[in-house]
């Protein structure tokens, strides 16, 4: 499954994002109906403010929308721990 959909983009300052454990029981209703691979986007801001990005930094999370990205990104790694399923987390760059 891809899920790449994440709402209100525009307001990406809004506090709206963080409550949206939705997206979360969406993801976690697929993978315990038996979906084996989930491959997410989220987004390169949850690596902050910053040029010279790579995979293996640690993330920092500026905005409630880049919040609520990487604390769904969380979420899922601790399910990968009670169902069989894997978790592809993308990171959208823009130039």
């Amino acid at each position: 499954m891809v899920h790449l959909a994440w709402p209100r983009l525009a307001n990406y300052r809004d506090f709206f994002h963080v409550g949206r454990n939705s997206i979360l029981r969406f993801l976690a209703a697929a993978v315990a109906a038996g979906t084996r691979q989930l491959i997410v986007a989220g987004t390169c801001l949850e690596y902050g403010m910053q040029h010279g990005l790579n995979e293996n930094m640690k993330t920092k999370p500026c905005t409630p929308y880049v919040f609520a990205t990487d604390a769904l990104r969380r979420a899922l790694e601790l399910l990968e721990k009670e169902y069989p399923f894997t978790l592809q987390w993308m990171r959208l760059l823009r130039n």
